[in-house]
């Protein structure tokens, strides 16, 4: 359709077409076609310029010397449009010719309107609709002339427009927030002349709206007063004026880029970081988003603008006289970290750079009680995430980058815990607990020689529960760690802390035996020796204590430890080493009496074979005699 309809005007020229009236009614069906199919989707805005270029060129052939009002008001609503249509997509060279044949018929209708009887009760509300409408084009044609970089142009049009608040002043906010973005647009240009002027113009727009009021008021009152007006304002001023326009009018993205150029460029601190609190309230308080990747970069943005805080509240020199007004700073932007990473667990490196961040801010508050507990679990949250993300790192430059990260804020945490315990204030002995698991993991992970040492330190812990030392047992074991005398020593501690208990927790304690065994009988046989044979056969009487003494040993570890005696007794049979091998067949067949709902599927096998070997193990017995 589009592009059949790109071609109409080709061959058209002159005014010796005999369908005019057809032509005229084609334009406008094609008009109102355009308008329906963008309502419906099926073209997007580039596609409606288009039709509307199309259709605007076909009524303008159509046009005849002599118009009536009505067709000057049409044609100046699609040209108008049109015009607007080319801007919105990018185009402002095809909008100018456009807007200036709106401009004309626009003068011709006020000079009609003129010329009527001013008793016509409508002529008026007709004016008034052609100079909203003339204010609409000028705007538009400022709106082409920044964007074609013609400056002198963008500032006529805007003065013309600046003329006509008087009559219009409802349209002082919104000429001021197209000031706003032409100063955006010249900013980051690099036009800084020309973003001062309008910014400047942006102020100035919202004191015209006092001028006008006060000169309405002068002249009901025939006061002869004259009113001067003082208009110097900073450009930082200027750009929080124009922040605070955008937020009223809910334009939140012009809003952010203002406040961004305060910040930047601003050297009065206070208004640097009220512009930095205003920034990060427009985030936090928006809706949460349901996608992950806004909810992301959301983050993104309040931890830069934390992380531009935190440069800022280390530049002491600004300070200088306002020691109470950082202290306050610093005390909400801690807590506003702190509030980032809790919603970042999505993303756990911003998660740890928020808590990382809440914590280098807070160095800059009160040093309290409060503020201690803060900086505390700041680091050891960041230090458990970097932990974290140790443990799934596949590059190992970068796990022990994490680790090294990690043991670093340990370190510092514990040293906030050590000064809270001096001041009396004892600290949460849960944290203290973990604190030592991740140092002993990062530490057996970097197979670090110090681990040692920190076990000894274990044991010195008051109120040392056995779950620390089943998990010390654990982390020493796990790859890449290799460490089975810490893991021995460990396991020994926690089944000695088992056997204290009354009852004790069988099931815990069936674990550490499994684990000494495990330690004890390696799975290759062959390397088995004699001193090992011998720990693993005391691991196996205590357990057979407390399998006969102690209800509740879990069956399946009774079958586990069966199972390794059975195969311990085949494989030193093997190397016939009889008796060893006849003793570990007679601890198997001990613990296959208890076995209970398992027992009916070992038994028959185990007692044939059980006995076949004490017929060979006699016959040879009777030989060595």
């Amino acid at each position: 359709m589009l592009l059949r309809i790109s071609h109409l005007t080709v061959g058209v020229s002159g005014k010796n077409f005999s369908h005019t009236v057809v032509m005229e009614e084609l334009a406008i069906n094609l008009w109102n076609w355009g308008i329906t199919k963008m309502a419906e989707d099926v073209i997007n805005e580039m596609e409606r310029a288009i039709v509307r270029h199309v259709s605007c060129t076909l009524a303008s052939w159509c046009e005849g010397p002599d118009q009536s009002e009505m067709t000057l008001q049409r044609n100046v609503l699609m040209t108008m449009n049109t015009g607007k249509g080319w801007i919105d997509v990018g185009k402002p060279e095809l909008a100018t010719g456009f807007l200036d044949t709106s401009m004309t018929n626009l003068e011709k209708l006020y000079s009609m309107l003129t010329q009527r009887s001013a008793q016509e009760t409508d002529v008026n509300s007709y004016k008034d609709h052609v100079e909203r409408d003339l204010f609409k084009v000028l705007t538009y044609q400022a709106e082409a002339a920044v964007a074609q970089k013609d400056f002198l142009i963008a500032s006529e049009r805007i003065q013309r427009c600046k003329d006509m608040l008087q009559r219009q002043p409802k349209k002082a906010i919104y000429l001021s927030i197209l000031c706003y973005n032409f100063g955006v647009e010249t900013y980051e240009d690099k036009k800084y002349e020309q973003s001062s002027f309008w910014l400047r113009q942006t102020v100035s727009f919202h004191i015209s709206l006092n001028v006008v009021s006060a000169m309405g008021k002068m002249a009901a009152q025939k006061d002869g007063e004259t009113l001067i007006l003082n208009n110097q304002y900073s450009a930082t001023d200027l750009l929080g004026r124009a922040a605070q326009i955008a937020m009223e009018n809910n334009q939140q993205n012009v809003a952010v880029k203002a406040l961004l150029c305060v910040i930047e460029q601003s050297l009065d601190i206070q208004q640097v970081f009220m512009s930095l609190r205003c920034l990060m309230r427009l985030t936090l308080h928006q809706e949460r988003p349901e996608d992950k990747d806004k909810r992301v970069l959301n983050s993104e943005n309040l931890m830069s603008y934390l992380n531009i805080a935190y440069k800022k509240l280390t530049e002491n020199l600004t300070w200088d006289g306002l020691h109470e007004k950082r202290m306050e700073e610093a005390q909400w932007l801690r807590k506003v970290a702190w509030n980032v990473a809790v919603g970042a667990q999505e993303s756990p490196s911003i998660m740890r750079d928020c808590l990382l961040l809440s914590y280098k801010i807070s160095l800059f508050c009160p040093c309290d009680k409060i503020v201690m507990v803060a900086q505390s679990s700041c680091l050891f949250m960041a230090a458990a995430v970097d932990l974290l993300l140790a443990r799934t790192a596949v590059d190992h430059s970068e796990q022990v980058k994490l680790l090294v990260q990690s043991l670093e804020n340990i370190n510092i945490c514990r040293e906030i815990q050590n000064n809270l315990k001096a001041a009396g204030d004892f600290p949460n002995d849960t944290k203290e607990t973990l604190l030592l698991l991740y140092e002993f993991e990062i530490r057996a992970k970097l197979n670090d020689g110090m681990l040692e040492n920190m076990l000894e330190s274990v044991w010195e812990m008051p109120n040392l529960d056995a779950k620390i030392l089943e998990s010390i047992a654990s982390l020493s074991m796990e790859a890449p760690a290799y460490y089975p005398s810490i893991c021995k020593k460990a396991l020994h501690g926690a089944l000695s802390l088992h056997r204290k208990q009354d009852p004790p927790d069988v099931s815990r304690l069936s674990k550490c035996l499994h684990s000494l065994v495990k330690l004890s009988l390696p799975e290759r046989l062959a390397e088995l020796e004699d001193c090992q044979q011998e720990e693993a056969w005391g691991y196996y009487q205590e357990a057979l204590s407390f399998i006969s003494n102690a209800e509740g040993y879990p069956e399946i570890e009774i079958l586990w430890l069966m199972t390794r005696a059975w195969n311990t007794g085949v494989f030193l049979y093997s190397l016939k080493r009889l008796p060893d091998a006849g003793r570990w067949f007679a601890l198997a067949m001990r613990l296959l009496n208890h076995l209970e709902s398992l027992k009916s599927s070992y038994e028959s096998k185990m007692v044939a074979l059980y006995s076949n070997i004490l017929d060979k193990l006699d016959k040879a017995a009777l030989s060595d005699e």
